[in-house]
């Protein structure tokens, strides 16, 4: 009887751990910040009896940081005993399989340039629908389109212009429907295919559940990854004509953890993640006048600092949620997502500085609207369809206004000449030098200028470094502006500053000079320097 036990023990064999199963998780929302992400998945279980369970999770990228994996249970009997991370090498595809998800994702890519040559033709289509519209508009009906004095024919024109609208438009629509299904499939196979290697280096998760009865435990895991960043940038849309600016807030989301985010819900922050769990410790704090000669080794900084905020100022969000689901490739490029869109209200003038540049440059003084401040960051500026260059926004609160520059309007033309240049010598009873400079300046607004134009132009005299030179303006007309900053620019800075406005043909003419003195024995030179504060 020993002996048959003995058998079946030894048949038996030692006994074998059981491998937990493998639950698969969704990517549910991911939370982007600067150099890092939280990202967060959700998962359920379902026990059969009341029990222990152990299940695996993953695979999870090694950027990830293994002690910031948290889980919880959100609905369900069970609750959460432990959880385990560990490093674990991947499985490779076999090659076959490999080069047939190479080759789909090689079709995807033909499929998606085919989306973005049939878009093409989709704008050219709506354009030339535009022109047709503009042109009655105007009045101004082509032949080709329609004969302006046959009813018939003009009805004709409406009602293609009405079909063909309606067309576009339900083309679009089914653009963007494949569209979006392309790009989630190429997606998905760029997933699949990134882990494509013969040892991948990955991490695992395993949860301890405990279920106080048989059911489904919904669970939610996070952790927090490195290799994602967003910027803040903007879009400035400037209308041809000068009377409107649209403004739209682009985040500029770049990310390589190792994973794709696919169809997650994007929350785009402009604090900083703490992973602190404890309470700093009270220190004691000791002022002490060091002996001479003594450094003192540390002093402490009593500012309040800004802990976990990063980025984050007075008046404007922490966080940017977006609207709608975003995948976000692991492949370090930047996807351009929509956060805002808004019109800013426009006062647009013409720069002329005479002496300097025979060009006006046209400037926008653009104001914040609305009650939500604008962080800082670059702008992106187009006049029309064009795009002129990039500048830089500060932050800016409702009501504060900032300066576009949209480079030069070519209807307006500036002549500058140099009309007295005189240099008076000392008599018998003075060492005193006297020379006097007088320009002039022609400015005309083209007559096939669209509108009138408001006109900014400054000029700069010279002003006395030093006690032994006297500058005095001379023969300035017309007379320039007298408010208190102009007065002040003028006194500090020799500033002369005109506003004016001309209507398409006309012209404006100016005039300004300046006498400085000196001792014969001085000669003095005049040196340009930059403005403080940049102008």
């Amino acid at each position: 009887m020993l002996a048959t036990v003995l058998l079946s023990l030894a048949a038996w064999g030692p006994a074998q751990e059981v491998e937990p199963p493998s639950v698969p998780t969704s990517l549910d929302k991911v939370t982007v910040y600067q150099g890092q992400a939280l990202v967060e998945r959700v998962g359920n279980y379902e026990a059969a009896a009341p029990g222990v369970y152990r299940i695996q999770l993953g695979p999870f990228p090694m950027s990830a940081h293994l002690d910031t994996f948290h889980a919880r249970v959100e609905e369900g009997t069970a609750r959460l005993l432990d959880l385990e991370v560990r490093q674990a090498m991947g499985k490779a595809f076999e090659s076959e399989e490999r080069l047939g998800k190479e080759k789909e994702l090689e079709a995807l890519r033909r499929v998606r340039s085919d989306l973005e040559a049939e878009l093409a033709g989709l704008d050219m289509e709506e354009k030339l629908v535009q022109a047709m519209i503009q042109a009655v508009e105007n009045g101004r009906i082509p032949a080709a389109y329609a004969d302006p004095e046959d009813p018939e024919s003009l009805t004709r024109l409406f009602d293609l212009i009405r079909h063909r609208s309606r067309d576009l438009f339900q083309a679009r629509t089914d653009w963007k429907r494949r569209q979006s299904q392309t790009d989630l499939q190429i997606a998905a196979l760029e997933e699949e295919l990134g882990q494509i290697q013969s040892s991948i280096r990955h991490l695992d998760c395993s949860l301890l559940l405990e279920f106080e009865q048989a059911g489904v435990a919904n669970f939610r895991l996070s952790y927090l990854t490195e290799g994602a960043s967003w910027q803040p940038t903007y879009e400035v849309h400037v209308a041809p004509d000068l009377t409107g600016v649209t403004v739209s807030l682009v985040a500029r989301v770049r990310q390589s953890t190792g994973e794709n985010w696919a169809q997650t819900r994007l929350l785009l922050s402009r604090t900083a993640p703490s992973l602190e769990l404890e309470a700093p410790e009270l220190p004691v704090r000791v002022l002490e006048v060091p002996r001479p000669g003594q450094v003192p080794e540390t002093l402490a900084e009593t500012d309040v600092g800004e802990g976990t905020l990063g980025d984050h100022r007075p008046g404007l969000p922490p966080h940017y949620p977006l609207n709608q689901r975003n995948t976000i490739a692991s492949n370090g490029e930047n996807h351009r997502l929509v956060l805002r869109q808004f019109r800013m209200q426009a006062e647009t003038r013409r720069y002329i500085f005479p002496s300097r540049s025979r060009h006006a440059f046209v400037q926008a003084e653009i104001k914040v609207l609305g009650d939500s401040p604008l962080p800082e960051g670059p702008a992106k500026i187009f006049l029309g369809r064009d795009y002129l260059g990039e500048t830089r926004f500060p932050l800016l609160q409702p009501g504060d206004t900032t300066t576009v520059h949209l480079g030069t309007d070519p209807h307006v033309s500036v002549e500058v000449q140099k009309v007295r240049d005189e240099r008076d010598e000392p008599g018998a009873l003075s060492s005193t030098v006297e020379i006097t400079r007088v320009y002039q300046a022609w400015i005309r607004l083209q007559p096939n200028a669209p509108g009138p134009a408001d006109l900014v132009v400054e000029e700069v005299l010279p002003v006395s470094g030093s006690g032994g030179v006297e500058v005095e303006p001379v023969e300035v007309q017309p007379m320039p502006l007298r408010d208190p900053d102009s007065v002040r620019d003028m006194r500090e800075k020799g500033v002369l500053r005109w506003r004016m406005q001309l209507m398409p043909g006309a012209e404006q003419y100016l005039r300004w000079g300046y006498i400085y003195s000196f001792d014969e024995d001085a000669e003095p030179a005049l040196l340009e320097l930059p403005r403080e504060g940049g102008g």
